[in-house]
């Protein structure tokens, strides 16, 4: 069901479709919605779907906010609410109008200043596509209408699906490699058990097997120990005797006709830490050998189970159906359960679960509401069996599993993409997963680089030396992250307490991080690589070093309140003869060269990683190391530039630096071009 004021909304768009006005620039509609967010929240409880989905995005998205929420809520005023009511917005169209585009949303102030939500739906005329009929409705998800449902989506996929066939690549060179253990499913038993089986006594053959991915929920009742290793391989375990999880994904095996089953609890030494690193490594390629992998969205542990039990199916199962112009449409929530990466169940805020997620040719994703099937080709749903609407929103994850993850791939053989100013697709589809990966929970802290390394090693071939977390390959961009606290509502970042990557390397922070580019990627390096060194290897690192040539400055770093004033230091206003630049935007330097930076805010163009102590310790221990420019549009080369910049601090070893920031600094060309060059070392 909708609300009225979603109805009214609904009746908006299809009144000016009815006037055959052009909607293919979008448009922007305020005050027709919900006045204030306890009316929506009331109608989200009486079934609303669009105030549901936006409620359900705004408890995520500012999950640790909720409080300040509520003081606003308490206050609707356009203080507090910077337009003073809820939002629609009606993106472009295609002329055949078979398809609309609707985002509902909210803006607010939170403690991290103003802040936006929104869900959108998709509208799709009835007849372009098949939905679930009545008897296709179950209440619970592992009905047999169900699994037949995920069976035919399994033989679709095998049979017509060539790209999704996992073994036909050469990858690594080992089309036969096996997982170094697996789970037997032993079909004649009398009991039902399962047993563990070592990758020797498949005599080099390859076999089809799922993997699991799961939460462990702090610890896991059931794990593989060198003390019962002997005992799950000789006498195996009772089906009944595996927590609901486990069990749940050997019945979804089974049913698919997989022999083999691999869990992590299971199949790694839990106490062996050997063992453990060895097969951490032979992440990626478990995961891209698979044939399937069965994840658990929604449970929280390994008792909360793959299956569950449907409250009310109908209304979950069956799209919305709303009149439009005098049209039928099916109303579809896009970007959320059950089409995109399910974002908001407790299985994909682990960091671990990325990989798991990207790098197989299908999942299984066993949601509370409906299994969604994923694959290199396609996305099925329980209430959409044979694909969703193709403005549903799921091109972008397949997009990503198709390039790492593509039969064509050889161990030589770099990613098809295009090059846009300088920057592959390889480049700018890391920094997409390493900014997902950083907002992910991770359980060891030390895990960081080994729990991404699976998303890494298929990128090799394209990206080259890759040193703790970083692409050698385009490196003044790689450097160009920031900690997410500094510029947006988020928890705040921290270093590592113990050593883990160096302090140019994201992996370094706890918490989220975001790459900066104000060039839009079009900014040019100006600084070369004269060294690399590592002691490590992908998922763990010792020591890391990067040795650069380029121009490095003295700096300060001041508080707002402590800030210098152009009449002090002889500080030069750079950009007064050039009103492209904002003075109050850019940080300043003196006639000696010294770069003056101005706050710890991106209002100032300075981002700080971590708290830094601004006292007596830190002068003359700062430096700023520019390592990409950009050159506006119409500019002359003669002209001021933006520079991003490394904040730098000195180390306890002569001649080594830190990283402790990034800023935006404008400098005029001559200025920088007279600076000398020098080989800094970072750590």
């Amino acid at each position: 069901m909708l609300c009225m004021p979603c109805n009214t909304a609904i009746r908006f768009v299809g009144n000016r479709l009815a006037r055959n006005e052009d909607l293919r620039t979008g448009l922007r509609l305020d005050n027709v919605h919900h006045q204030s967010l306890d009316e929506l929240t009331n109608a989200a409880q009486q079934g609303c779907r669009v105030c549901r989905a936006v409620k359900r995005r705004w408890e995520y998205e500012f999950r640790d906010d909720i409080r300040n929420l509520a003081v606003i809520d308490a206050k609707p005023s356009a203080a507090d609410i910077p337009h003073g009511f809820l939002w629609f917005f009606i993106h472009p169209m295609l002329p055949d109008q078979h398809f609309v585009r609707i985002d509902f949303g909210v803006d607010f102030k939170g403690s991290g200043g103003e802040q936006s939500v929104h869900a959108a739906f998709t509208l799709e005329l009835i007849g372009r596509r098949q939905v679930l009929d009545d008897s296709q409705v179950s209440s619970s998800t592992d009905s047999q209408v169900a699994l037949s449902l995920v069976d035919s989506w399994y033989r679709t996929c095998v049979e017509s699906h060539p790209d999704c066939a996992p073994r036909t690549d050469g990858f690594l060179q080992q089309r036969d490699w096996m997982p170094t253990r697996l789970l037997k499913i032993d079909r004649t038993s009398g009991d039902d058990r399962v047993f563990l089986q070592d990758s020797d006594s498949f005599s080099g053959k390859s076999h089809q097997y799922a993997t699991l991915s799961h939460c462990w929920g702090g610890t896991c009742p059931l794990r593989l120990l060198e003390s019962n290793l002997d005992e799950l391989s000789q006498q195996g375990i009772s089906l009944f005797e595996l927590p609901k999880t486990f069990r749940d994904a050997v019945t979804m095996a089974r049913y698919l006709g997989l022999p083999y089953l691999w869990i992590d609890a299971l199949c790694i030494i839990q106490d062996s830490a050997a063992d453990w690193h060895a097969e951490a490594l032979q992440m990626s390629k478990v995961y891209r050998f698979a044939t399937l992998s069965i994840a658990a969205s929604d449970s929280t542990n390994s008792n909360g189970g793959c299956f569950f039990t449907r409250q009310d199916p109908e209304s979950i199962l069956k799209p919305e159906i709303v009149l439009m112009n005098r049209k039928l449409y099916y109303m579809i929530e896009t970007g959320a359960l059950p089409v995109e990466p399910l974002e908001e169940a407790p299985l994909y805020r682990r960091a671990w679960v990325l990989q798991e997620r990207m790098l197989p040719p299908r999942v299984l994703h066993c949601s509370k509401e409906q299994l969604v099937w994923t694959c290199r080709r396609q996305v099925f749903t329980e209430t959409f069996p044979q694909g969703p609407p193709i403005y549903s929103g799921s091109g972008f994850f397949m997009d990503i599993m198709r390039e790492l993850t593509s039969p064509r791939r050889a161990a030589t053989e770099p990613v098809p993409s295009s090059i846009v100013n300088g920057i592959s697709m390889a480049n700018r589809l890391w920094f997409i997963l390493v900014a997902m990966y950083c907002r992910c929970d991770l359980t060891n802290p030390g895990d960081k680089l080994m729990a991404i390394a699976g998303l890494a090693a298929p990128l090799c071939a394209e990206l080259g030396e890759y040193i703790a977390g970083v692409w050698v390959q385009n490196l003044h961009r790689n450097l160009l992250w920031r900690a997410e606290s500094a510029w947006l509502n988020a928890p705040k970042p921290t270093r590592a307490s113990m050593y883990r990557a160096p302090a140019w390397s994201w992996a370094s922070i706890d918490g989220g991080i975001d790459y900066f580019f104000p060039g839009g990627f079009g900014e040019e390096a100006v600084i070369s690589v004269e060294d690399t060194q590592l002691v490590g290897d992908m998922g763990c690192v010792s020591s890391a070093a990067l040795r650069l040539r380029g121009k490095k400055r003295p700096t300060t770093l001041t508080r707002r309140d402590d800030r210098p004033r152009a009449s002090d230091n002889n500080i030069n206003t750079i950009s007064s003869s050039d009103p492209y630049y904002d003075n109050d935007y850019y940080n300043e330097i003196d006639a000696s060269g010294c770069i003056h930076l101005l706050d710890i805010t991106d209002e100032e163009g300075t981002w700080i990683d971590d708290e830094v102590v601004y006292e007596e310790d830190l002068k003359g221990k700062l430096s700023v190391l520019p390592i990409a420019r950009r050159r506006p549009d119409g500019h002359h080369e003669n002209s001021s530039t933006d520079y991003v910049c490394l904040i730098l601090q000195q180390t306890t070893e002569s001649g080594v630096f830190c990283r402790i920031g990034i800023c935006l600094v404008v400098i005029e060309h001559q200025q920088f071009t007279d600076w000398d060059d020098e080989v800094v070392t970072l750590k």
